[in-house]
């Protein structure tokens, strides 16, 4: 299952910087700390660091860039893809219920991830390709993390989710139809609040993302943009911003079968769990070099050099599986558990999605994302509930008892349900 939906990723035609192993770009970096004091020369698979004390060290390139956004050493142009000639990690996690639901993370690796040319003036023209002012390049890296999450249940796929830089999409399998449908897009901050990252110049950002994602025998087909590498659903120009102007290119120019070389990594749920050739699985710095030319960070958010990213870790990209329910009554047997609680006057309510094809009963269980919706105090039986209710010592002298304890309630509620009484 997991090899036989491993995607086909198809490598821009002018792509100069193709992926490598995690072993080949060791070879060409050292280990440094925040004040750029080596710590190991030849750091390898099984002595990277790991634990919370790796989370300020990071990887610098051998040999020194003369500008952020100059181009030096060959090992970024990284390895032929042809016969297997580069591996992709896949983590996979196991989840105990009633589904038999598997995530499954494919995870690639780049050496350099080539930025964008940005307008610092004004962009003109019918497709803004002219700038009145001066175009600089920013969002550079060495290093560059890309990764596609599937989801299966019951043996069979059920939800993917495709990582764009730092938002992304979901897309749900349609059997019926054998493709892959959008579902929704996830936009930086919202990326950045489920990882519990904070991110200070993320930007709700208005993407349209291709409704389609083909499959070629059971391979999910994925184009992978030329330089940045971020992961879509078809061939073409996808424009993810328009102030500034950001676009990717897609197209299909060179295969990468991923399926030829996976690295299978069963998913252990305890802090820095992996040894041996594995070790490197535990490190938290950063895979690239330190951040440079961030004289404009301050307004664009971005340095002509980025530093390093993070390796994403484990498959968090789907929500845990809420209810179990059984296949006989459909009647949950779990009541849900919320991780962090909401508003106190807001109701927790599931968005569920459309499918195009008939679902068992509860397939829908594996979530994808949530609303809030307010209740209204005036359909519930505030007499009853207060009659069992102990006031709380923390409550404002003077205020409407039952009013404050109909804003205090929170309900778990099916999508396109009405609001529900008590």
């Amino acid at each position: 299952m997991i090899q036989s939906w491993a995607p086909l990723v198809w490598l821009h035609s002018g792509e100069q910087f193709m992926p490598s192993s995690v072993e080949f770009f060791l070879e060409h970096v050292t280990l440094q700390n925040r004040k750029g004091r080596v710590l190991d020369q030849q750091p390898t698979l099984n002595k990277l660091p790991g634990g919370p004390s790796s989370t300020v060290l990071h990887l610098q390139s051998r040999q020194k860039l003369t500008c952020p956004a100059c181009l030096g050493p060959t090992f970024f142009h990284g390895n032929n893809v042809a016969n297997g000639g580069v591996p992709v990690y896949a983590i996979v996690r196991e989840y105990q219920d009633a589904w038999k639901t598997v995530d499954v993370v494919y995870h690639t690796f780049y050496p350099y991830n080539r930025g964008k040319q940005v307008c610092i003036g004004i962009s003109t023209g019918k497709d803004k390709e002219k700038c009145l002012g001066n175009v600089e390049s920013f969002g550079h890296h060495v290093g560059d993390w890309e990764h596609v999450t599937l989801r299966f249940q019951n043996g069979k796929p059920h939800v993917i989710y495709l990582s764009v830089h730092n938002f992304g999409a979901y897309y749900i399998w349609n059997e019926s139809a054998g493709y892959f449908q959008l579902h929704k897009g996830e936009s930086p901050k919202e990326k950045a609040a489920r990882r519990g990252r904070r991110r200070k110049f993320a930007r709700d950002l208005q993407v349209t993302f291709p409704t389609v994602l083909h499959v070629s025998g059971k391979h999910p087909v994925l184009y992978s943009a030329n330089g940045s590498h971020g992961l879509w659903a078809t061939p073409g120009k996808h424009t993810y911003s328009t102030f500034p102007l950001l676009e990717d290119f897609t197209d299909q120019g060179v295969a990468w079968n991923t399926w030829e070389n996976l690295v299978v990594i069963p998913w252990n749920d305890t802090p820095y769990p992996y040894a041996g050739q594995l070790e490197w699985l535990n490190f938290r710095g950063e895979w690239g070099n330190a951040k440079n030319g961030c004289d404009l960070e301050p307004l664009s958010g971005e340095c002509r050099l980025n530093h390093g990213p993070i390796f994403p870790g484990g498959p968090d990209d789907m929500p845990p599986p809420r209810i179990q329910r059984s296949r006989q009554t459909a009647v949950p047997t779990v009541a849900p558990s919320l991780q962090s609680p909401p508003p106190h006057f807001l109701a927790y309510t599931p968005t569920i999605p459309q499918f195009l094809h008939q679902m068992p009963v509860g397939r829908a269980s594996g979530i994808l994302n949530y609303r809030f919706k307010r209740r209204d105090p005036a359909s519930m039986d505030l007499a009853a509930i207060t009659a069992n209710t102990t006031k709380e010592p923390n409550q404002d002298s003077g205020s409407d008892p039952n009013a404050n304890l109909a804003n205090r309630l929170v309900t778990f509620v099916p999508e396109g349900s009405s609001t529900v009484s008590s």
